[in-house]
Parts: structure tokens; C-alpha cells; sequence
């Protein structure tokens, strides 16, 4: 229940657009937003990388693992949107509300969470887009660091002018790649009922025989921190998506549309953190409400099939071109991108040229929508309940400014280093894309229970689901980290 104090906040759901109520394939597909950017800024160092390494590492037997992940996080990720959408607040200001101990401790630590994982997802990017530039241009591997650094500085300048379009033609590059991609698995002809058992859980228990005489490095690594790191890293981290939730607000979808969302969000700001948000019970508003949330379900599982899809399509080539009965290569630490061009050439030659077009688009794009769009976002939901001014709309250029800064020269710092391009992701991984990820699923459910009224609460399955797939993510980021470091 509210007090006097709070009654007063007129929380009116706008009305939902006609054409996402009556729910037209072609209308609703305008409501592919945010999540599209997120999961076509991540694919690259999860979906090209990871997946065709694991696909060659273990063939097909981790498919499964995709399908289980994508469920996971799509379910957490929902959680989030569904709360920002139905009460125009990021999760985030309401820990700070209801999490006992000093307020918003939470958001902070996430943040900081973020701040540790952001700078190494960025160094990956540099590290290929320096090896993509010496593959591409012939030059000598000893400038790979230099090339990547500066491209990265391209990348930042960025914030000082619109990627919009570019990043239209980009996303459209790599739809194609993906597309030749899938086209090369029915070329490539694999055993489709071995494709299918993938898809019954198994764990392999070794690495292939032929990995000890041409990667023997890659024995130093256990295998469940190496499928961990895989699938983890599959469609992004805390830091990308607690920047999507925040991304929310700038599509006006739900309570963000009301016209009077200033004054309702600085009023839920006075709740105390017993009080349930007063959003409205009547038919009419509850209505509303759900024809909003199908923009995010819309939206949500989009991406999360996008991830899904491509992360799979890659195994499977991985495995095919890569594997035990193929060229018998894994991607590695100098190889991240270059074997992954046969996947195409069993098509034709010539698509090897696309591919190189396609990886500087995912990974360039990638690096500007990242550090000048989404992690900006990010640090305004883990940061503004501390510092309020840096979500004032005056400030939002300063904002986007210094966390490209942090996020391009974090990243390049990382790169100059000898940390390999394998650890440094599997850091982000295990930190922020896993451990993180569960972590915010769990806060999630408890905002859900103390703040929202039963009607917008989520159903018992779905909230099950959510529950089940963030303890399993907390307990799996944990082991994970504990052997990265080799403390077991």
C-alpha cells in the first residue's frame, strides 16, 4: 500500500499503439528496438569466435548449451524490461530502495561489476579488428596492436556524430553473413542426425586426440571454464543489458510515454522501500500494460533467437569445416577470425571477401554502438541513483563522452598488455555475462515481489524459470571464475 505522501503520483498508462494490439507481423516488426542493437553490437567475439571454437573443439555435443543459454538470460533480461516498461524507472533506482544496507549500494556494485568486464570486452574487439587489418592488407603481425588501437580511435569519434546510418548498412552486412553462413551448413552436407543429438545435454569428459599435437594449449584450460566462457559470452553481460533496460526509456514504450514521467519518477523516488510502486489496477490501465509488454516480449525474444541462431549456425560450421573430420584447426589467440573464412569459400572464393567486410562491420560496429550507445547507458542506471546530475538531460553528452573515453582507452590500455585475447574475454565472460547476469536476475525477482502490485507480477512459471536460471548462472560464474584464476 502507498501513503498520503504518494497517492498523489498519476501513474497513467499511455495507450498502446493500435498496430502492436492487433499484432500484424509486418507492424509489429517496427518494435524490433533496443535489444536488435545490443544483440548485433555483441555477436562477434561469442557467436564467430567461441561458438565455431567449441563447434571444433566438441562438435556438435554443445548445442544444447545455446539453446539453455539464450532461454536464461532472455528470461532475465525480460524481467528487467518488463519493470522499466510498466513503471518508466530502471530496475536499478529501486534497489537502492529496497535492498537493506546503505542505499544503493547495489547499483553501485553492479556498476562496478560492468566497469570491470567493459573495458576487457572492448580490448577483444580491438585485438581482431587489429588482426582482421593485418589479414586483410597483408601487413606484418607486429603492428596488430597498432592497427586495432587505431581503429578504436576511429571508433571514438563517434560519439561526436550519429552512427545511425552506419549502423544500418553494418547490421545489413552481417544479416547477409549470417545468411551465406547457414547457406554453407546445407552445402557443407553435416550428419543431421548427429546435428539433432546435439541437442540432448551431454558434457563432453576430453578434448579431441588431434588438439594435443596441433593446440596442445588449449589442454591448460578445464573444460567447463571453456564451455562456460562459450556460452556465457553468447549475446552479452550485465554491462550490455543494463544498458539495453535503460535504452528502454528512449522508445517511450509504456510509462515512459506519459507525458508527466519527470514528476512520476522523481515522486517514486519518495517510496519508501516497503511501499508497492502505485501503479493503477483498473481493467483499463492493466490493459494497457500487457499491449506495452508485447513490444518487449516482441523485442526480447528477437534478439535472443538472433543470438541463438547465429551462435549455433557457427558451432555447426565450427565443427564441420573445423573439427575432427574437417581441417582439424581451433581458433586461437592468433587465429580468432581467419579459419573461420573456409566456412564461406566451401560456397565460393569469392565469399571470403564478403566474410572480411561482414567481421570489420560486426566488430567495428560493434565497438562504436558499444562504448558510445549502450554501456553510456549502463553506467547512467548503475551510477545516477549516487549521482543524479549525470541523468539530467543536459549532462547526457558529458555523460556519453566520458564513458566512451573510459570504454576506448580502458580497452586499449588492456590490449597493449600480454593479457591473451582468450583470458581477457573470459574475465568479461565469467564476471559480467554470467555470474553478473545471475546476479541481476535474483534482484530482479525480489523488486518484482516488493514493488510491484500482484497484477503486473510475473506469472508462477515464468518467474520459476527466471529464478532456476539465475541460480544456475550465479553457481556456474562462480565455479568458473574460481578456476580462471586457478584457485580450484
Amino acid at each position: 500500500m502507498t501513503d498520503s505522501a504518494t497517492k498523489s503520483v498519476a501513474m497513467t498508462m499511455p495507450e498502446p499503439d493500435p498496430k502492436l494490439k492487433a499484432g500484424k507481423f509486418k507492424d509489429l516488426l517496427r518494435y524490433l528496438g533496443p535489444g536488435i542493437i545490443v544483440a548485433s553490437a555483441s555477436i562477434g567475439n561469442g557467436e564467430i569466435f567461441f561458438a565455431s571454437r567449441e563447434g571444433s573443439l566438441f562438435g556438435f555435443s554443445l548445442l544444447w548449451t545455446f539453446l539453455l543459454c539464450a532461454i536464461m538470460k532472455g528470461s532475465v533480461v525480460y524481467v528487467g524490461s518488463k519493470f522499466a516498461t510498466l513503471t518508466g524507472e530502471h530496475p536499478s533506482a529501486r534497489w537502492g530502495q529496497i535492498i537493506p544496507g546503505s542505499k544503493n549500494w547495489v547499483p553501485v556494485f553492479l556498476g562496478i561489476v560492468a566497469a570491470i568486464a567493459i573495458p576487457s570486452s572492448i580490448c577483444g574487439f580491438i585485438k581482431v579488428l587489429g588482426q582482421w587489418t593485418c589479414w586483410t592488407f597483408g601487413i606484418d603481425t607486429a603492428y596488430t596492436v597498432l592497427c586495432g588501437t587505431i581503429w578504436a580511435l576511429v571508433g571514438f569519434l563517434f560519439v561526436f556524430f550519429s552512427y545511425e546510418k552506419m549502423e544500418k548498412v553494418s547490421t545489413g552486412i552481417v544479416l547477409i553473413l549470417v545468411i551465406f553462413a547457414l547457406l554453407a551448413i546445407f552445402v557443407s552436407n553435416p550428419d543431421w542426425l548427429a546435428l539433432l543429438s546435439g541437442f540432448i545435454p551431454t558434457i563432453p569428459a576430453q578434448y579431441p586426440d588431434w588438439v594435443q599435437a596441433k593446440n596442445p594449449e588449449v589442454l591448460s584450460g578445464p573444460i567447463l571454464l571453456e564451455i562456460v566462457s562459450a556460452v556465457g559470452i553468447l549475446g552479452g553481460g550485465i554491462q550490455d543489458y543494463l544498458g539495453y533496460m535503460g535504452t528502454i526509456s528512449e522508445k517511450n514504450w509504456g510509462m515512459y510515454g506519459n507525458e508527466h514521467i519527470a514528476d512520476i519518477q522523481a515522486s517514486l523516488k519518495r517510496l519508501s522501500g516497503k511501499e508497492d510502486i502505485p501503479l493503477p489496477e483498473d481493467e483499463n490501465t492493466v490493459s494497457n500494460a500487457k499491449g506495452w509488454l508485447k513490444a518487449v516480449k516482441i523485442d526480447n525474444v528477437a534478439s535472443f533467437t538472433a543470438v541463438w541462431l547465429v551462435g549455433s549456425i557457427f558451432m555447426i560450421l565450427g565443427n564441420v569445416i573445423l573439427g575432427t573430420n574437417g581441417l582439424q584447426v581451433v581458433p586461437s589467440n592468433d587465429q580468432i577470425i581467419q579459419n573461420q573464412a573456409n566456412f564461406f569459400s566451401v560456397i565460393s572464393p569469392g565469399l571470403v571477401l564478403l566474410y572480411k567486410v561482414a567481421i570489420f562491420c560486426a566488430f567495428f560496429g560493434g565497438t562504436v554502438a558499444l562504448s558510445t550507445q549502450v554501456y553510456p547507458a549502463t553506467f547512467r542506471a548503475c551510477f545516477s541513483p549516487v549521482f543524479p546530475a549525470i541523468q539530467k538531460p543536459e549532462n547526457k553528452f558529458k555523460t556519453r563522452l566520458w564513458v566512451a573515453v573510459f570504454c576506448i582507452f580502458g580497452g586499449i590500455l588492456l590490449a597493449w598488455t600480454n593479457i591473451t585475447y582468450t583470458f581477457v574475454l573470459q574475465v568479461a565472460t565469467v564476471i559480467g555475462s554470467v555470474f553478473g547476469i545471475g546476479l541481476v536476475g535474483l534482484l530482479l525477482l525480489w523488486t518484482e515481489k516488493r514493488s510491484l502490485p500482484k497484477e503486473y507480477q510475473l506469472k508462477p512459471a515464468w518467474f520459476t524459470l527466471t529464478l532456476v536460471s539465475s541460480i544456475i548462472m550465479v553457481l556456474l560464474g562462480f565455479i568458473a571464475f574460481l578456476q580462471l584464476f586457478n584457485i580450484i
